[in-house]
């Protein structure tokens, strides 16, 4: 198994923390965070493939949760959050599979969306699949 989840997660961190100041990222999902503006990142799908060459290569999907309870605009805050999420993943080949708004029924006052992202990775390379 190619395990290129420490690489994306801190890849996609690095990107939010510049992007926005203070917001707290994580690699395991809470439904109530203890910080906002929140965001997971995890690797939740992993499937071996056998390219032409015959290099070992696997198709990666990573599930990213972004959470936020910002008095007014949480929303907002959430769809940029989502825009910065989408472009980091897009510097490493990923394919957005889909973003939707994600009922927080744990907490509904907090506003949450939910992304899926896909690539192809050698251990070394980011793919487009």
């Amino acid at each position: 198994m190619i395990d290129c989840e420490n690489e994306v997660y801190t890849r996609i961190a690095t990107a939010l923390r510049a992007a926005h100041p203070g917001i707290d990222v994580s690699g395991v999902l809470e439904n109530v965070p203890a910080a906002f503006p929140h965001v997971t990142v995890e690797m939740t799908d992993n499937k071996e493939i056998r390219s032409a060459d015959g290099h070992e290569r696997e198709e990666v999907t990573f599930t990213v949760n972004i959470f936020s309870i910002a008095p007014t605009g949480k929303k907002t805050e959430a769809k940029k959050i989502a825009q910065t999420v989408d472009e980091a993943f897009r510097k490493i080949n990923g394919r957005r599979l889909m973003l939707s708004r994600t009922p927080n029924e744990d907490d509904p006052t907090i506003y949450r969306i939910t992304v899926q992202f896909q690539f192809v990775t050698d251990g070394v390379n980011f793919y487009r699949s």
